[in-house]
């Protein structure tokens, strides 16, 4: 029986993040102080953690959470907000001391959440914003990337807020103790010859691509899998020894092959299934009989990949080929790092293995051979391939990402028609089932993942959902008051000028933003600032003016 998971809750809602469920089982979840180069703040540090304690109960319908820092590049975490300062309170030694437990369970709490955290990194990770990197499982960076535990710098200690704990398991203690005591950045290159990032992009724009690309992949398997390989993950890298690893890795299996009942044999069924066939087809019993020899050949393999975990699983993916399984996903990735788009092809995205056997799912040879058909009956799965997911780029304008519209796109020399619906991102993916590679042996096709490239506009600036527009307002009008046209996305406003209006005057007109994606009707804001314009080449005459006000005052 399938289990029965609660409904996905509604987002939580922050002031210092953006949260964003850009595919299925995939949380984006944006640092937004990007004027204090996103410090942890007490609200942005209280925040994260009640998102952390969130999100531990979702851990079906959010399978992967990405951590960015934001579209305006000034780097991903620049650390404890120093200008913020400190409560009257937090001045004692037992105020600072709780302050202090308080920035350490944040990455506890990260680590404890079920899902796999992948933290994409942009510009500067210093000080605690590189510790709140370290505390996710996977991190991507650009380029220009460059980190810092940066405590020492300052005239504190060389560890804070888990430093200590998480960069010697990173990168090795001799290296962590040179980045502590020193405070000195090392860049993109040093970091992925450390092991400290997984993967480095050429710019911001690849960024969240590329932590999709990993989600993706994640995200397409059993949650519960998920869950407990992170639990062992984090468990074996704090085990006392070689014996307390194989403790929760067998309780981990244990959970699985319970949880997977309905699908998969357990060791003790594989075990009496293989003494009694392995007596029946021994050479010895059958001395003059060839077949029954290669039968026992079989029954051995057999026996071996199914009681084994790890062969298990490489066998109901990949068949017969399960000893290539290596091979292959090295080819997967191998695609999968390779660009593209529209005008410049595709990339793809490798083809996973399926297999099935009608209605009863998904099983191994090998398993239909020891115990028969599902049904009684006997018979051989039809393994096939799934087609290759590809991904392309589609730019378009902001007026065109602001209305709903259809448009004909070519992949691989395929002409698509697809909606493309009013509101989406710069560097938001959306997925068009189906569309993607074709199955081989009867495996269904791929997907195609569309990621939408927006440029910045001319006019507008959009941050969210909403515009922002800097208008120039003439001297006269912002002294005397009077009228201004302005234009919004579809339309044009006449507002009215107060008198004294002064330079850098923000006005908000609500209602007459950016478009809500997928949520017909409703639209962000437009805040209009005033630019006042200095009149230039004034007359004779007119500078006299300005010199009899001038002299009034």
């Amino acid at each position: 029986m399938k289990p029965v998971y609660p409904a996905a809750r509604e987002l939580p809602s922050y002031e210092n993040l953006l949260l964003e469920l850009i595919q299925p089982h995939i949380l984006k979840v944006t640092l937004n102080r990007p004027k204090a180069y996103n410090a942890l703040s007490h609200d942005l540090v209280r925040e994260l953690t009640e998102l952390s304690q969130w999100l531990v109960d979702e851990y079906y319908n959010i399978r992967v959470v990405l951590l960015y820092g934001g579209d305006e590049g000034k780097g991903f975490c620049a650390g404890l907000d120093v200008k913020q300062g400190l409560t009257d309170y937090e001045k004692t030694v037992p105020g600072f001391y709780h302050y202090q437990i308080k920035l350490g369970e944040l990455e506890m709490y990260m680590s404890k959440t079920p899902q796999p955290w992948i933290t994409l990194i942009d510009n500067v990770s210093g000080g605690g914003g590189f510790s709140l990197a370290m505390a996710s499982d996977i991190r991507v960076c650009t380029k220009t990337a460059r980190f810092s535990c940066f405590y020492a710098n300052v005239g504190i200690g060389g560890c804070d807020m888990s430093s200590s704990y998480f960069l010697p398991r990173l990168i090795g203690t001799g290296r962590a103790f040179e980045m502590m005591l020193t405070g000195n950045f090392i860049d993109a290159e040093e970091a992925w010859n450390l092991g400290l990032v997984s993967k480095v992009v050429e710019d911001r724009a690849a960024l969240v691509p590329a932590g999709l690309e990993l989600a993706r992949v994640i995200a397409a398997k059993d949650p519960m899998a998920v869950r407990l390989t992170k639990e062992a993950m984090r468990a074996n890298v704090d085990s006392a020894g070689f014996d307390n690893a194989l403790q929760v890795e067998n309780r981990n299996q244990t959970l699985m092959i319970a949880h997977n009942m309905n699908k998969d044999a357990s060791q003790d069924d594989i075990k009496k299934a293989y003494k009694k066939l392995a007596r029946q087809y021994h050479p010895d019993l059958n001395p003059n009989d060839p077949d029954a020899h290669r039968k026992f050949q079989e029954i051995n393999e057999a026996n071996e990949v199914l009681s084994d975990p790890e062969k298990r699983k490489k066998y109901d993916q990949y068949g017969e080929n399960w000893k290539h399984a290596d091979e292959f996903e090295a080819q997967r990735k191998q695609y999968g790092q390779q660009g593209g788009g529209f005008g410049g092809g595709f990339s793809n995205g490798g083809g996973t293995y399926w297999s099935s056997s009608g209605d009863d799912g998904e099983f191994s040879d090998f398993f239909e051979s020891m115990f028969g058909s599902r049904r009684g009956g006997g018979g051989r799965s039809n393994h096939g391939f799934r087609g290759q997911d590809y991904t392309a780029e589609l730019h378009l304008s902001l007026m065109d990402a602001a209305k709903t519209h259809k448009q004909v796109i070519t992949v691989n020399g395929k002409n698509l028609r697809i909606t493309v619906p009013a509101g989406v991102a710069n560097g938001q993916t959306i997925k068009l089932k189906g569309q993607g590679g074709p199955g081989m042996n009867g495996g269904p096709a791929g997907d195609l993942y569309i990621t939408f490239i927006i440029p910045d506009d001319s006019r507008f600036k959009r941050v969210g959902d909403d515009l922002y527009l800097t208008v120039p307002l003439n001297l006269y009008t912002a002294v005397l008051g009077g009228e201004q046209i302005i234009g919004t996305l579809d339309s044009k406003v006449k507002l009215k000028v107060k008198p004294g209006t002064q330079n850098n005057t923000k006005v908000r007109l609500k209602g007459k933003g950016f478009p809500v994606y997928k949520k017909e009707g409703q639209f962000g804001d437009l805040i209009v600032t005033y630019s006042i314009e200095v009149p230039t080449n004034l007359t004779e005459k007119q500078k006299d003016l300005f010199r009899e006000i001038q002299s009034l005052n």
